[in-house]
């Protein structure tokens, strides 16, 4: 931020070429030398006069200055300069406009003070070219210090658009400057219907700079999008911008009440006052009527008469200088049309840590404060409420209609509130406002008014569309919601997005349809005052069951990552799947999270699907009673199998317990490949007799991908027993050469992670790095955090071990990031302990014990314990550490460990940096 721009009360002088874009369309080789001149004049006269140029938006100059008289002093300077200016083409006329307000500056360099800058930018429309206009503010604070022959004119009392209330207005008059002018241009001035809006318009400049852009190319532009985005109050924010730009004006026509196409015309030529003539068609008296006029049109809520949607290019092509602004949720389907879908506002990002200032820039959060503030005239974006806003308007989608109706509960709730009440928003969301339409008093109703357009197909087909969440593919879609003809479906879903009802992305090449929350919400009432929600929840179920089977043996192997990406952007169905599954179809609900267990794992789903199959297993259905069929008994082991491996990433002693009992359970039911999987995770828990049988089974089964695993988990086992390195270290080679035979990037990863750590043991650290940063790479291709932050912490391990302290704590400080993300306590206290021993070494004994402590609090809540080696390695330092601190020093700083919560040992532990023989 530069300190010496003005805060807190400041003066800002806004610039604005006249009529720039018809000089851009009509002097296209000069235009841009022009506009350079132009640009020199106006920054040389800000800044000669303490002023501050702090944005440009294409020829418009916005300035700040600390006093009133450096602004009017810059303006005289500026326009005398243009009137002297020799331009060699078109003269530049410059309007201008003073103001002075509240208005704060912000770190990003921006201001933040809204209708200080909105008066200021009001201000300058209202002027001709040469003209510069002051507000009643700013000319009392100049009216006693003007230069010599300088004088200011009273304009008297006027309507600046958008802005309550009227604005006494003030010219500068002086000798070197033009005096008479036209009358202003304000509200008053150029005829329209235009209706008076009582809140502020918020954000929007982005769409408002491209459609005002397209209407310079286009005479009919269709703003589209989904009830509440906000069509009208853009439409008629532009018709008010440019309505100075049209001889006739601009005039708006409400077709909300208008249910027949017949009377369309009928409705335009009313809100124009063409009176009807007997005998005469009202039809050709509308044409008549454009034919020799130059004005803006705006058609509101057109998709109640969108069968008339052929007579508006009839009268495009009637009268030449007919623009037209039509807001419908469907588009026109005419030749002509530019169809702009009004996007959703932007919102906050998922970050806990939120910055204020940042937040306070979105379009979504000022629409909530805006409005709030209507409501409740002490409301203020702070610290405290921020969370809960950005939660809010995130859970809205951005649309601004349920922003504003969320934001007017400021009046009875606090913000922090309002997230809990989401669950049914379209009963929270409602209007006491008597003023609205009825569209805009609900958000079901604003919903509704797109619901009551559709055919009974479309309303079929848009209700069962409620079953998915996060998307779904054309594929998902034929089949759950049992629709035959592709063909028809195409039909009815291009009806709905024409709608604004459902939205489309391609990924990956394929197309993927989805609903915005608020709107699937409508959707899923529909579905269930239905009575089908039963059936096509099931058919869900079924087809994400089915695509579950598919995926499981694919989800090793060439084209792992491809099922992988297909799995995480179905995440959301799958979870939806598996929840109605427990309640109505348990044994498909298992099959699924069983078959998906290597991507809850890769993916970083592990807590989810542990809680599902802890559920699972308490279900009495599974429980072993007689009589117990065989099918039963075989879920349960998958189910207790897919517990134990998932469980290896949470908690050692609950998966070797449960990995032990399906053990047990699968050896009564002879499943063998299962069994030789369950013996082989036991190997990595150590268990070398466990996993010497799982190889042996491994290679009976003469299965490639079983015996990899098998393999690279035998070598783990006898790498923790400390016994027959070089077998452990053939058994490594093994596994990773049959997985390359069976090319799996994420097989191979974790042999060479078996390889890698062997190495290090060996004290071979120049080969274990090798191993290890192509594990790393591998298993970050594979979309595996977990494992590949094993392989991160032997690569620290190696550092470590090579005497390079200095890297080593950069990548211990980068995993227990990641374990603190993936929620592992024992794994986060293992690193506690590795960067103590950093501290030690390194003499800085305060933040070896401190760590120390904490790392034994994680310890004991988790019930774990070093590797024998590594205590043994704990409790030399401590012991040499304790040698050179006084007792209660040493046991006052292992207990502050010991207090830190575990966020708060991360952050300090990720926080510690080397310096020389100690750390900072």
């Amino acid at each position: 931020m530069n300190k010496s721009l003005p805060t807190g009360t400041v003066t800002f002088l806004f610039t604005d070429i006249e009529g720039s874009t018809k000089l851009a369309q009509g002097y296209p080789d000069t235009w841009e030398t022009l506009r350079k001149h132009h640009d020199i004049i106006l920054r040389n006269a800000i800044e000669s006069q303490n002023g501050f140029v702090f944005r440009i938006v294409g020829d418009a100059f916005c300035a700040a200055f600390p006093t009133a008289g450096d602004a009017l002093q810059a303006a005289l300077i500026a326009q005398t300069d243009l009137n002297a200016k020799n331009w060699e083409g078109p003269p530049i006329k410059v309007r201008m406009g003073i103001h002075t307000g509240q208005a704060d500056i912000q770190p990003d360099g921006e201001y933040l003070g809204y209708l200080t800058l909105t008066r200021v930018q009001r201000v300058m429309s209202t002027a001709h070219g040469g003209q510069v206009l002051l507000s009643n503010t700013a000319a009392e604070l100049v009216r006693d210090k003007l230069p010599a022959q300088v004088s200011l004119r009273d304009m008297g009392e006027h309507r600046l658009k958008g802005l309550d209330g009227g604005e006494r207005l003030w010219q500068v008059v002086s000798p070197d400057l033009p005096e008479n002018f036209p009358a202003l241009l304000t509200l008053r001035e150029t005829p329209h219907n235009l209706p008076v809006q009582f809140t502020s318009f918020v954000g929007r400049e982005k769409e408002l700079e491209e459609i005002k852009q397209e209407l310079t190319r286009q005479r009919l532009i269709t703003l589209t999008g989904p009830g509440g985005v906000g069509k009208t109050r853009l439409s008629l924010h532009i018709a008010s911008d440019l309505m100075k730009e049209f001889q006739h004006g601009a005039w708006f026509v409400e077709m909300e009440h208008v249910t027949d196409p017949g009377l369309m015309q009928s409705a335009i030529a009313h809100a124009l006052n063409i009176q009807e003539v007997p005998g005469r068609r009202i039809a050709d008296a509308l044409k008549d009527y454009l034919r020799e006029k130059e004005l803006l049109l705006i058609l509101d809520n057109f998709e109640q008469v969108i069968e008339a949607a052929p007579l508006v290019k009839q009268l495009l092509m009637e009268a030449e200088r007919l623009k037209l602004i039509v807001t419908s949720r469907t588009p026109l389907r005419v030749a002509g049309e530019y169809e702009y879908r009004v996007p959703l506002l932007a919102l906050p990002g998922e970050e806990r840590n939120l910055d204020i200032d940042r937040l306070a820039q979105l379009e979504s959060i000022q629409l909530f404060v805006e409005r709030a503030k209507s409501a409740r005239a002490d409301f203020a974006l702070t610290a405290d409420n921020a969370p809960a806003i950005a939660e809010t308007c995130r859970r809205l989608d951005g649309l601004p209609l349920a922003i504003e109706l969320a934001a007017a509960r400021i009046r009875v709730l606090p913000p922090q509130k309002i997230p809990g009440q989401l669950e049914n928003r379209l009963t929270f969301l409602t209007s006491t406002a008597r003023d609205l339409p009825v569209r805009q008093q609900t958000l079901r109703a604003a919903i509704g008014w797109s619901y009551d357009l559709l055919t009974s197909p479309e309303k079929l087909l848009f209700q069962r569309l409620a079953v998915f969440e996060g998307g779904s593919t054309l594929e998902a879609i034929a089949f759950v919601c049992d629709v035959q003809d592709e063909l028809d479906l195409l039909a009815d879903l291009e009806s709905l997005l024409d709608k604004s009802l459902i939205r489309l992305a391609e990924e990956d090449g394929e197309a993927r349809y989805s609903m915005l929350e608020t709107i699937r919400d409508f959707a899923d009432e529909a579905l269930m005052a239905s009575g089908e929600a039963a059936d096509i929840q099931r058919r869900h179920l079924t087809y994400f069951h089915q695509l579950a089977q598919n995926a499981e043996p694919n989800l090793v192997g060439q084209d792992e990552l491809l099922w992988i990406g297909r799995l995480t952007k179905e995440h959301h169905n799958l979870q939806a799947a598996v929840v109605w599954g427990l309640r109505h179809d348990l044994e498909k609900a298992v099959e699924l999270i069983c078959d998906l267990t290597l991507f809850w794992s890769r993916g970083g789903h592990n807590e989810e699907a542990i809680g599902w199959l802890e559920l699972t297993l308490s279900d009495p259905t599974l429980e072993d009673s007689e009589p117990d069929s065989l099918r039963q008994r075989k879920l349960r082991a998958r189910a207790l199998l897919s517990l134990g491996i998932l469980s290896l990433q949470q908690e050692y002693p609950a998966a070797r317990s449960t990995l032990q009992e399906t053990v047990v359970r699968l050896r009564e039911l002879g499943e063998q490949a299962d069994l030789s999987a369950a013996l082989s995770f036991l190997g990595f828990l150590g268990d070398l007799e466990a996993a010497e049988e799982s190889v042996s089974i491994a290679r009976a089964l003469d299965n490639k991908w079983i015996l990899a695993y098998a393999l690279a988990w035998q070598s783990q086992a006898l790498r923790l027993a400390g016994v027959n390195l070089p077998s452990a270290r053939t058994a490594a080679a093994e596994s990773t050469r049959l997985s390359r035979q069976i090319r799996s990037d994420w097989a191979v990863a974790r042999s060479l992670l078996s390889q890698g750590q062997l190495a290090v043991v060996s004290g071979e650290f120049d080969e274990a790095r090798t191993y290890l940063q192509e594990s790393l790479v591998l298993f970050t291709q594979s979309q595996d955090n977990y494992h590949a932050n094993l392989a991160r912490t032997e690569l620290a391990n190696v550092e470590q071990g090579q005497g390079n302290h200095e890297e080593a704590l950069k990548l211990y400080q980068a995993s227990i990031r990641v374990w603190h993300e993936l929620g592992l306590q024992a794994a986060i206290a293992q690193q506690l302990e590795y960067i103590g021993l950093i501290a030690a070494a390194g003499l800085s004994y305060q933040h070896a014990v401190r760590l120390a402590g904490a790392a034994n609090r994680l310890r004991d809540q988790t019930g774990t314990q070093p590797l024998p080696k590594e205590q043994a390695e704990l409790q030399e330092r401590l012991t040499l550490v304790r040698r050179e601190l006084q007792d209660r020093l040493y046991n006052s700083l292992l207990a502050e460990g010991q207090s830190m919560t575990v966020g708060e040992a991360v952050q300090y532990a990720a926080g510690l940096r080397t310096i020389q023989n100690g750390l900072s």
